[in-house]
């Protein structure tokens, strides 16, 4: 009678495949079978009994992967890592949803992607990223494995949790990990824009990290933050000593001018990070962002020592209305004049008159190198300053 029941239970285990042992897969299933019994009282608010249930189904789905990702080995490879993952989701019954599917009726409990990466130039890293709904966006995790004597570990986790607004979530979120320097080094850059279910003026934030003590504790870089119209997108890109991200925000200097192109742009040097060139994707944009700065940082772009600091002034002063005149491209290239009107913000609407700037660029670099009220000749033309070069 023993040999019999050990007999089956062998058969049992040879013929069963191993995804439908996958207790994390059912595990997950059953979190987000309780994440679509939450009902959705306020747009933006999450509910309380969703709360603890995001956080579980995160950890659920990365604990879920590193399973995989070592029963794979040391030679793991991304793509049959999420292979063998998507399996073990669809054998606890779990599909991924796109927007079509779940838009009709946004509730919580569904996961929107699953991505598996593995760094160019970087055979001993493995990035896991994963987005689940949360009503009207997703919120993303990412987590950096290094494999390890044969064993692959978490080295860094990106994730939020306990959010009581879904605003509090990593939605619409970019990463890129760098190549390796000289020494091995790398970091991880992510970019993100926070959730909200209207309006398209939000904030994307970004981020450069290097691991550090724990996961959760990496060293932080770099951390930064701006406005964005994000209908426009945003793109990252990282090299093995800088990264640069572009994104579509406001025109101060102009309010008609509804957006234009904005550049972060750092070099990674350690620990350390510092912006450089160029500071906007078009002159027109270079101007407005001069404008705006502390004079001690404007002063290192302006190429004359004397009106400069007084027109900066006037530039960016909230308490006067400014419009473009032209932005005129000169002769040769490389070199844009920029006419600006400047009036008093009252009843009065005072006309002061026009700042006309000579910019140049060298290499990535805009520089103002004229800056008055007279037009220099050689530059003619008046042509309207909308969009970017």
């Amino acid at each position: 009678m023993i040999l019999r029941v050990f007999f089956y239970l062998l058969i049992f285990c040879i013929v069963v495949p191993a995804p439908a042992f996958s207790q994390q897969a059912y595990n997950i299933a059953d979190t987000l079978q309780q994440l679509r019994q939450v009902e959705i009282e306020e747009d933006n608010e999450v509910p309380a009994a969703a709360i603890p249930l995001l956080t579980r189904l995160k950890h659920d789905l990365v604990a879920l992967f590193q399973q995989v990702l070592n029963e794979g080995g040391p030679g793991a490879q991304a793509s049959a890592a999420q292979e063998e993952l998507l399996r073990r989701l669809q054998a606890a019954n779990i599909q991924l949803k796109d927007w079509d599917d779940w838009i009709a009726r946004p509730i919580y409990g569904f996961i929107h992607q699953l991505d598996v990466t593995q760094p160019s130039g970087h055979p001993d890293l493995m990035v896991f990223r994963s987005a689940i709904f949360i009503q009207c966006d997703d919120d993303s995790s990412i987590y950096v494995f290094q494999k390890r004597k044969g064993h692959w570990d978490m080295v860094i986790a990106v994730e939020s949790n306990g959010y009581k607004q879904i605003s509090g979530g990593l939605g619409e979120l970019l990463y890129q990990v760098s190549p390796p320097d000289a020494d091995g080094r790398w970091f991880l850059v992510y970019a993100y824009v926070n959730p909200w279910c209207t309006s398209n003026w939000q904030t994307i934030y970004f981020r450069v990290l290097r691991p550090g003590a724990t996961p959760k504790k990496p060293v932080v870089v770099l951390s930064r933050k701006e406005e964005i119209f994000r209908e426009a997108g945003a793109t990252l890109e990282a090299a093995r000593d800088s990264f640069r991200l572009d994104f579509d925000a406001g025109q101060e200097l102009d309010a008609g001018v509804l957006i234009r192109t904005h550049v972060a742009r750092y070099r990674i040097a350690g620990n350390r990070a510092t912006r450089i060139p160029p500071l906007a994707g078009s002159a027109a944009g270079f101007l407005d962002e001069w404008s705006h700065m502390p004079w001690r940082k404007a002063a290192r772009w302006s190429r004359i020592p004397k009106f400069p600091r007084a027109g900066h002034h006037m530039l960016g002063s909230t308490s006067l209305y400014h419009e473009f005149d032209f932005d005129q491209p000169c002769p040769g290239g490389n070199k844009w004049q920029i006419g600006v009107k400047v009036s008093k913000l009252d009843k009065s609407d005072l006309m002061l008159g026009t700042l006309i700037a000579t910019v140049v660029k060298e290499g990535e670099s805009y520089f103002i190198t004229q800056l008055g009220h007279k037009r220099p000749d050689g530059c003619p033309g008046n042509r309207q300053a909308w969009g970017d070069e």
